[in-house]
């Protein structure tokens, strides 16, 4: 699901689930990023993803640090594996980010439904 969420937004993903360990399917952020620490780490397939799956209570967090300190373009967070896509904007989201957040959903929810 992820995986076609990002082919959507117009990326190959190479997705990594991010966690404080690197061990099983699970990768941490230098690992994810840095194929030196990935290859250091036994990671094999890791070191260049580029969609991150975050924990439920770390995602909001990473996402805003994410658009304040690297001025990043964002959209959602969106929440997968209900019915349909949703997402939860923050009361700080601006006109553009509520625009863009709720056409992106909205295009995933139409791909969904056929």
């Amino acid at each position: 699901m992820t995986a076609e969420t990002a082919a959507i937004a117009g990326i190959d993903p190479a997705i990594a689930y991010l966690s404080h360990r690197t061990e099983g399917k699970f990768v941490q952020f230098d690992t994810a990023v840095d194929p030196e620490v990935a290859a250091r780490k036994g990671a094999v397939g890791h070191g260049h993803d580029n969609v991150f799956i975050f924990p439920v209570e770390a995602a909001n967090i990473a996402y805003k640090i994410v658009q304040r300190l690297g001025n990043a373009y964002h959209m959602g967070p969106v929440f997968q594996g209900l019915t349909l896509p949703c997402s939860d904007l923050s009361r700080g989201a601006d006109v553009d980010e509520i625009v863009n957040t709720a056409l992106f959903v909205s295009m995933l929810a139409r791909k969904r439904e056929k």
